[in-house]
């Protein structure tokens, strides 16, 4: 009997713990998947800003250094 119900037990918290895996890899909800969204947006749009700017410093050295070179 106590057998049994060990084998009871078992599979109730093999069930348990199942159950729990699949509402873990459960896809993202619609509130969930537009804020992961924005975020990445904002990722993006200030990494290409700190591009720009790079960039943009980079144009002004070469001025600078081409106006007292000419």
């Amino acid at each position: 009997m106590k057998l049994y119900l060990l084998g009871c037990l078992a599979t109730g918290i093999a069930s348990l713990w199942a159950l729990v895996e699949v509402w873990i890899a459960r896809p993202d909800h619609d509130g969930l998947a537009r804020i992961r969204s924005k975020i990445y947006r904002a990722r993006l749009d200030g990494a290409l800003t700190e591009e720009a700017d790079l960039e943009a410093a980079e144009d002004r050295k070469l001025r600078r250094y081409l106006d007292r070179v000419v």
